[in-house]
Parts: structure tokens; C-alpha cells; sequence
């Protein structure tokens, strides 16, 4: 890698507002974590936004146990109790209370 000659009072432009600075006081442009090649002054530059990082994050959310083994025993011992209120003629369940008037 070659040298470089470093010097304190280095001017240099900024990419954005086009205003002269020390180039010391520019700052690379970052998106997604990369660099852009690009110099901003301290007035225009921000920060990566914090949104381009979802990717790195683990999002992995497991909810189903590998190969389960469930008791199928109690589900087969007791009656449950079924009412299916759309397309079915056989009425497992009535109920009554009180009466309604209705006046026109």
C-alpha cells in the first residue's frame, strides 16, 4: 500500500454543499455500511440510518419443536362439545332468555 502525504491544512471540498473545508473535517458518506467515496462537511453529513442494518440483525424466531411427541391420550378421552353455526341442520345447542317485543 502506498504513503500518503499527510498535511493538517489539506483543503478539500464537500460532495454535497460544495463549501471549502480542511479536508480532515470531511467525513466519508456511509450507506448500508459502506463507504461511498464520497466527503460531506459536518453540516451535511448523517449518520448511516439505522434501518439499512435489519439484515445483520439474527431475525430467526423458531416457534415449532423439532419432531414433537404430544399425548394424543387426553385429546381421545374427552368429548368436546362441536357447533358449527354455518351449513349445519342439526342443533347441538339451544338457549333461551327472556322475550322481545318489537313495536312498529
Amino acid at each position: 500500500m502506498p504513503a500518503f502525504a499527510r498535511n493538517p491544512d489539506t483543503p478539500g471540498i464537500c460532495d454535497l454543499c460544495g463549501q471549502r473545508f480542511l479536508l480532515r473535517e470531511l467525513r466519508y458518506a456511509v450507506v448500508n455500511d459502506h463507504k461511498t467515496g464520497m466527503r460531506h462537511c459536518p453540516s451535511c453529513y448523517s449518520p448511516d440510518h439505522p434501518q439499512f442494518r435489519v439484515f445483520k440483525r439474527d431475525t430467526n424466531d423458531p416457534q415449532v419443536v423439532d419432531d414433537p411427541r404430544p399425548d394424543y391420550s387426553a385429546i381421545n378421552g374427552r368429548g368436546e362439545f362441536g357447533w358449527n353455526p354455518v351449513g349445519n341442520d342439526q342443533t347441538y345447542m339451544t338457549m333461551s332468555l327472556g322475550t322481545v317485543t318489537v313495536e312498529v
